[in-house]
């Protein structure tokens, strides 16, 4: 086999090593990392009790394996297991932060006023165009009688002035 060849090789083994570990270190692994975790935490509590339990075992075992190792004899060592179940573990992240929409936008009436109807609900899609808010409309009317009112006299002034009434006084 040619040097260069093996290089290759074992350079080949590394880049592929190296984009396994890029993957694993991804976002979308963070999910398996963390059921790692959890069955790494699992296992050495399992490892754990199972270390106490022989411990406290420990000192009637230690008698038999003192006689057996004078007799010459294989040691027995006690072990305790348990059947193994599996369950649903809950996975939960819990952090603080605040809620940024993707959009938004300003909605500002072309007149002032009280409102009195608001015919779309909260977060619904909209056309261009359509009625968000009904406003109050005494007040407008009564601006309007005003305008009109106040037209209605010029308009009479006109007419006395094109005709060459004086105006009444008064």
């Amino acid at each position: 086999m040619h040097p260069k060849s093996a290089f290759y090789k074992q350079t080949h083994k590394v880049l592929k090593l190296k984009t396994k570990c890029n993957a694993f270190n991804s976002e979308s692994s963070l999910r398996t990392h963390q059921l790692l975790f959890v069955c790494l935490v699992a296992m050495t509590a399992i490892l754990y009790s199972g270390c106490a339990t022989a411990k406290d075992n420990s000192s009637a075992s230690d008698n038999k394996n003192a006689e057996q190792q004078k007799q010459g004899g294989p040691q027995t060592i006690t072990v305790t297991t348990t059947q193994a179940i599996t369950k649903d573990v809950p996975q939960t992240l819990l952090g603080t932060g605040s809620f940024v929409a993707y959009e938004s936008s300003d909605v500002a009436p072309e007149v002032t006023g009280q409102v009195v109807a608001t015919p779309v609900k909260v977060g619904a899609f909209v056309a261009q165009g359509a009625v968000l808010a009904r406003l109050d409309s005494a007040d407008a009317q009564a601006r309007l009688q005003q305008a009109l009112a106040l037209s209605h006299y010029f308009e009479n002034r006109l007419t006395l002035a094109s005709t060459g009434a004086k105006p009444e006084s008064g």
